[in-house]
């Protein structure tokens, strides 16, 4: 979806989601107001205090200008998929093979494949971290809707994550497989097939691959 318009459903369930977090709700409205990376650092953070630590977070630009200035917003993104990949790699034990993302064409709001790529890692580190049982809680605490959102986002993560070892299961690790978390939306609510949210873009492109160390 290479578009300016990002798609209601996502939209809401990704500041619902974001909502979840210890944030200022009035700078976290719209997507459009995750473009400049500050507040993904934030809840990020709140994910692993340890591997997002301030220190690794002033990274981030903080300039005055910066709810203008595109280059710093592409920059900051950039920094945020850098440290993503990171804790990945470091904490997770996992390896992502990663396509290139446009950071510009997402910040002037042209990418939302791209966008919800990023999202995915996010949502990804929170239901992989070591405090995954409370952020799992909250997405099962969120409407249904939100919650069909963030399923297809999670089931994206696990099907394109795997163990530096290559030994262990990533789904059984996180104890929410594709089944389990059907099962668990189910068991709040009951989802429609019409009601199902898009496909989401895939973290792979056939003719553009790469791991994690390139990004």
């Amino acid at each position: 979806m290479k578009s300016d318009d990002c798609d209601p459903d996502y939209e809401i369930a990704i500041i619902d989601w974001l909502h979840t977090f210890e944030l200022d709700h009035e700078r976290c409205k719209s997507v459009s107001d995750l473009y400049d990376g500050c507040i993904l650092g934030m809840v990020l953070h709140q994910i692993c205090p340890y591997y997002f630590n301030e220190e690794t977070l002033q990274q981030l630009n903080r300039d005055a200008n910066l709810s203008t200035n595109l280059v710093l917003q592409a920059s900051n993104l950039r920094k945020v998929l850098r440290l993503l990949n990171g804790f990945f790699k470091s904490m997770l034990k996992k390896r992502i093979a990663m396509r290139d993302l446009n950071m510009n064409e997402i910040v002037r709001g042209e990418n939302m494949d791209d966008f919800l790529i990023l999202i995915q890692l996010v949502v990804g580190a929170a239901v992989l971290c070591e405090d995954k049982a409370t952020f799992i809680r909250n997405i099962f605490q969120l409407n249904h809707n939100s919650q069909s959102v963030l399923k297809g986002l999670i089931e994206r993560v696990l099907e394109n994550a795997e163990d530096e070892d290559a030994a262990g299961s990533l789904e059984s690790e996180v104890g929410l497989s594709e089944d389990s978390i059907e099962v668990s939306l189910d068991a709040n609510t009951a989802m429609s097939a019409d009601d199902s949210p898009r496909e989401e873009p895939s973290l792979f492109s056939p003719k553009q691959l790469r791991r994690e160390g390139d990004v």
